[in-house]
């Protein structure tokens, strides 16, 4: 494994309140003990932007120590219980502009900021031109092929994957390089075999590869009782559609 986005907080769905995730800091370390470049994500329920940019600061404060190399990550989206965004009812340009504070707060303190959102979000909620023109989206769509037309570069298509070693249903995410990927589909059928050993945190053997004319890299997000990680392996051959 090269890389990982690890989960580092999120908001209450219903007081607002900001907390750690209780792994993230044994996930950090043991990701950057094993040489593995790292990125990392909040769960928001921001509502102003004043949240978002506490959001923002609340990631940076607890990542200032470590070496973060892929996007920082806003995930934005209701909670299953109906939260205090959804009940918010935020027009598109007051949601836009939460996510743009966040990704310009980040981006100030020299990191790579990313946005997370699934189509309905992005469709309904945000003006999410807006935000690709400036910067990355995390499409969340669970199919084979999504038909969102925005621009997005890297794409949830699963939440339901099977991963030796984890028990439960498991993401899987794909990313977009300078080249469209293939379907969820297609991509499995080329059995590239992934192993992680994260510091003892987690233990992964997929089987999941992307084929592509350049180096791409495959993302595999985890869910186990002790951690949240998105694990990314680069592919060590170049496979053409």
């Amino acid at each position: 494994i090269e890389y990982a986005f690890i989960r580092v907080g999120y908001r209450g769905y219903t007081k607002g309140a900001l907390a750690e995730d209780t792994y993230f800091r044994q996930n950090l370390a043991g990701a950057t003990a094993a040489g593995v470049k790292v990125g990392v994500y909040i769960f928001s329920q921001a509502i102003t932007v004043e949240e978002a940019r506490e959001e923002a600061n609340y990631l940076l404060e607890r990542i200032k120590d470590y070496n973060i190399t892929f996007p920082v990550v806003l995930d934005y989206e209701f909670s299953p219980n109906k939260g205090r965004l959804e009940t918010a009812k935020l027009s598109k340009a007051d949601g836009t502009a939460i996510c743009l504070e966040f990704c310009k707060t980040i981006q100030a303190a020299g990191y790579t900021p990313m946005v997370y959102a699934n189509p309905d979000m992005l469709n309904n909620h945000l003006n999410a031109t807006e935000i690709s023109n400036q910067y990355l989206i995390w499409l969340a769509n669970y199919t084979k092929q999504t038909s969102y037309t925005g621009k997005f570069d890297y794409w949830q298509y699963s939440s339901s994957g099977a991963v030796d070693g984890i028990t439960g249903r498991v993401d899987m995410n794909f990313f977009y390089g300078k080249q469209q990927l293939a379907t969820a589909e297609r991509a499995q059928e080329e059995n590239f075999l992934l192993t992680n050993g994260l510091g003892g945190y987690a233990s992964v053997t997929a089987a999941y590869s992307v084929p592509r004319c350049d180096q791409g890299i495959l993302v595999a997000a985890v869910k186990a009782p002790n951690v949240r990680i998105s694990m990314v392996h680069r592919l060590r051959e170049q496979l053409c559609l």
